[in-house]
């Protein structure tokens, strides 16, 4: 579901911001998956995410604690589970091709009118 969400816990860093944002986004895709299965839409293929911060891939890939990510609770670790079980793909998004950022960020006119026209949207 495309919408700009506020976390209901508090984020120590913008890498654990967007690692918690990581995992919800895998439990939308896992779940949509299994709705597809059951009215019929047999998926074979992993779900790719696209994610534009280096360091959230980095935690989401590499199973490993860090003195500054020790504290992030285990449910969050969901996105690991299914990157490892190959349910999910990550793939690195630049930030400038990032269409998401169209709901979340200021952005300059260029940008702005790149990501509106891939949404097949325009100018009225």
């Amino acid at each position: 579901s495309w919408s700009s969400k506020k976390q209901s816990t508090i984020s120590l860093s913008s890498t654990e911001a967007e690692y918690k944002a990581l995992t919800t986004s895998a439990g939308e895709a896992i779940w949509l998956r299994r709705y597809l299965d059951e009215i019929g839409f047999d998926e074979n293929q992993p779900t790719t995410i696209h994610c534009d911060n280096v360091s959230a891939e980095s935690f989401a890939k590499n199973p490993v604690v860090h003195q500054r990510t020790k504290h992030i609770e285990v449910r969050e670790h969901f996105i690991r589970e299914k990157i490892q079980s190959g349910n999910i793909i990550l793939h690195h998004c630049n930030t400038k091709e990032n269409v998401a950022d169209l709901f979340t960020k200021v952005l300059g006119k260029e940008l702005f009118i790149k990501h509106r026209s891939s949404l097949g949207m325009m100018e009225l």
